[in-house]
């Protein structure tokens, strides 16, 4: 930061309005002291996805902080600086100083005992050295900034609310689920409430999601305040960064991904991936082409291959995932929304064949690739793979099979389509089909065979993670790495 100016004054004041707790938690006739700081400078364009950090003495007694960010420059419309903060333990990369993130959603915030905005954890004030973090995000852009930040007095808290905790699991019944992977809230840049989040998912035909709020783990704290007995949420979280993008299945509630990760910087994602895989199960690479997606795909476990309404940057997707299978990786692929606002929620989604209605089984099936991707929840498919000779064998999407001669793959569907079949090799059956059940023979070369739904007018209806063949003359398979 250059030529930045620093004023600061601290005022003992009586105010009222929304950062004056109430009267009578001071005791009658006394309102809270106040210390107002203000902090100015300059984020230039050498500076574009570059923190910019300002840091603050908080001194003991504090309460509540309140940070409200204004923007403005020469020209007619100012850039973005995201929005974060974190407390006296540190905002080192990995340190544990977290307290939120709200990206761009927001220009303000609170942070308090027991209540905090949407983004940002509640939580004692301690004293100590507290830092903003800006993170300018637009090209080319001189953007000048202002930060006011209120620190409120006051009584502790006698006593922290607890978390409250999306439930584990709902039911033990195997089936197919239909599960958004890819969820935003209010606690970023989402316009839904959690609650608001769940009813609308209900109303689309959905059985859960993955809660995957960018940077923060706030909503995770909460779900179980809107829980709904027949709604799955599983804890997630979308490390959000200018070079790319990657989703956290089954991660802890109280765990936080440093995003603020170059992808030139092969250590710093290493140590990234490390901590993810430790405090979660599963790693996403995000709309790989929507923004490209630049750090190495190879610690990723699965492809976001379908991103909202189809698209050139999905087809570029599947074609990223399908080299990959072809090279021998087997990474899973999951469909969805990017559910940010009004809307269909369930346009696409990812369909999981789990033993049972739970974040751990619904986990599992993704990583297995027991899994099918859907326009809407209106389409239903399915696909196996069996042995002519023995047709009692069969093999279903994500599961292996031992071949015996001759293989066919029995594909259904209760939509009309262009079906294409294809394995490592390329493009093996390509036919128009009416609602009902197909029957294709499988090359004897396959090493995994994988479906393609696809409308007239070339968009995706559905399509299927691979079926696994293992041969037994030369027990070559595509095994998981």
């Amino acid at each position: 930061m250059t030529n930045t100016r620093i004023r600061i004054s601290a005022l003992l004041l009586a105010i009222s309005g929304l950062l004056t707790p109430h009267p009578a938690a001071f005791g009658a006739g006394k309102a809270p002291k106040i210390h107002e700081l203000t902090f100015s400078g300059k984020a230039t364009p050498g500076q574009y996805y570059v923190p910019v950090y300002t840091s603050f003495t908080v001194p003991e007694g504090i309460v509540k902080i309140s940070v409200t960010q204004h923007l403005g420059s020469g020209e007619a419309r100012p850039g973005n600086l995201d929005l974060g903060i974190f407390d006296e333990r540190g905002a080192g990369f990995e340190g544990p100083g977290f307290r939120g993130w709200s990206g761009g959603a927001r220009r303000s915030f609170e942070i308090g005992e027991t209540e905090a905005t949407p983004g940002y954890l509640a939580g004692r004030i301690n004293r100590g050295r507290w830092t903003v973090i800006q993170m300018p995000t637009t090209a080319g852009r001189t953007t000048d900034w202002t930060l006011k930040i209120t620190l409120t007095e006051g009584p502790r808290a006698k006593k922290l609310p607890a978390p409250s905790y999306a439930a584990p699991q709902l039911n033990d019944k195997p089936g197919w689920y239909r599960i958004a992977p890819h969820v935003h809230t209010v606690h970023s840049d989402g316009r839904l409430t959690p609650a608001e989040v769940i009813a609308l998912g209900k109303a689309s035909g959905l059985d859960g999601i993955v809660s995957t709020d960018h940077n923060t783990t706030s909503a995770l704290l909460h779900w179980g305040e809107v829980q709904d007995p027949e709604f799955l949420v599983i804890n997630g979280m979308e490390v959000t960064y200018g070079q790319g993008h990657w989703n956290i299945f089954g991660l802890d509630p109280h765990a936080w991904i440093d995003f603020r990760i170059h992808h030139n910087d092969t250590l710093r994602y290493r140590k990234a991936v490390a901590k993810a895989r430790k405090a979660g199960r599963l790693l996403v690479a995000n709309h790989p082409y929507n923004l490209d997606f630049l750090y190495d795909v190879t610690p990723m476990d699965g492809i976001e291959v379908w991103n909202s309404a189809w698209s050139p940057a999905n087809e570029r997707a599947v074609e990223l995932w399908h080299t990959l299978l072809v090279g021998g990786n087997r990474k899973f692929a999951v469909a969805s929304t990017d559910f940010h606002r009004g809307g269909n929620i369930a346009s696409p989604h990812t369909v999981v064949r789990a033993e049972a209605l739970s974040a751990e089984a619904v986990i599992d099936a993704i990583a297995a690739g027991r899994s099918y991707m859907a326009r809407d929840t209106s389409v239903e498919i399915g696909m196996q793979v069996r042995n002519s000779a023995t047709p009692v064998q069969h093999a279903d999407i994500g599961d292996t099979l031992l071949r015996s001669g001759k293989m066919q793959a029995e594909f259904r569907s209760n939509t009309a389509g262009r079906l294409r079949l294809t394995d490592q090799q390329g493009w093996f059956s390509d036919t128009s089909i009416a609602p009902g059940t197909v029957v294709v023979s499988i090359p004897e070369r396959s090493l995994w065979v994988r479906a393609e739904l696809r409308a007239e007018d070339g968009s995706m209806i559905a399509l299927t993670n691979p079926i696994y063949i293992q041969h037994p003359l030369t027990t070559q398979s595509l095994l998981p790495e």
